[in-house]
């Protein structure tokens, strides 16, 4: 693919999203750098949840398919919201990045296209329902020793019976945690 058209593309995939933002009721200027459009979001309610422009509050990495469509992004920020990215039917690959203490319930809920969920940091609490639903769903990892404080019910309820990954060492107090899907927890060094 030459140079000039992955310009074009990347200036189709701003030109959508800024569509998708006004649409939602919140004003943006054409001469707005893509960079500053994580502002603008976070003046949608639940930060442009409900499918229609995915984008974390604070974007640290973004990657948008052919018609400016985010399908795969790092979030950085202290909790993803309730039901901040439901039934995000284009959403293929989450990294929830160190800084994230909580993930709200439903946060995640009908992403029937995740593949891969990797958390990075120490999560704390992972509210109900919070990635339900996740039919396509490969892999589920945690980085943490220690398993979250705080789980909700049904938080991995119908994604696909994927593997659940875990540190090595930390495997029984997964399974402890994790009660409900105590068989899909698997450890990785």
């Amino acid at each position: 693919m030459s140079i000039a058209t992955q310009i074009t593309r990347i200036n189709t995939a701003k030109s959508n999203i800024r569509t998708a933002i006004v649409g939602k009721g919140v004003s943006v200027p054409s001469s707005a750098k893509i960079d500053t459009y994580a502002s603008y979001v976070a003046q949608i309610p639940q930060g442009g949840g409900g499918g229609d422009i995915p984008m974390p509050q604070t974007l640290k990495s973004l990657t948008l398919d052919a018609y400016g469509r985010p399908t795969a992004f790092v979030y950085y920020g202290s909790e993803v919201p309730p039901s901040a990215y439901t039934e995000t039917h284009h959403l293929a690959n989450v990294t929830i990045d160190v800084e994230t203490y909580a993930i709200g319930g439903s946060a995640f809920k009908g992403c029937d296209r995740l593949l891969n969920v990797e958390m990075l940091g120490e999560i704390g609490y992972i509210y109900a329902n919070a990635f339900s639903g996740c039919t396509s769903l490969q892999s589920i990892i945690f980085n943490q020793i220690n398993p979250p404080t705080f789980v909700g019910a049904g938080v991995f309820d119908d994604t696909n019976n994927c593997p659940i990954y875990c540190p090595a060492q930390s495997v029984d107090a997964y399974k402890a945690k994790f009660s409900a899907y105590a068989s899909r927890i698997q450890g990785r060094s």
